[in-house]
């Protein structure tokens, strides 16, 4: 994967995140990784939320409720 250059990332407001995929969430979600771009500063519960709206299974498993 080709690293940004340093001025891209000083003036992008987004940042690029590599999101692994196992077992269950893998077959949801179709994929094994995947890159998402969310607005620098976000929390993992901003990703999480991003990836419930493509996949509403995954509500089912955020909390360890699965």
């Amino acid at each position: 994967m080709r690293r940004p250059s340093v001025a891209s990332v000083l003036t992008s407001n987004k940042m690029r995140v590599r999101l692994l995929f196992f077992a269950t969430l893998k077959d949801i979600v179709g994929a094994r990784e995947m890159q998402i771009e969310v607005p620098v500063g976000a929390t993992i519960a901003d990703v999480l939320t991003h990836l419930e709206r493509s996949y509403p299974r995954l509500k089912d498993y955020r909390d360890g409720r699965q």
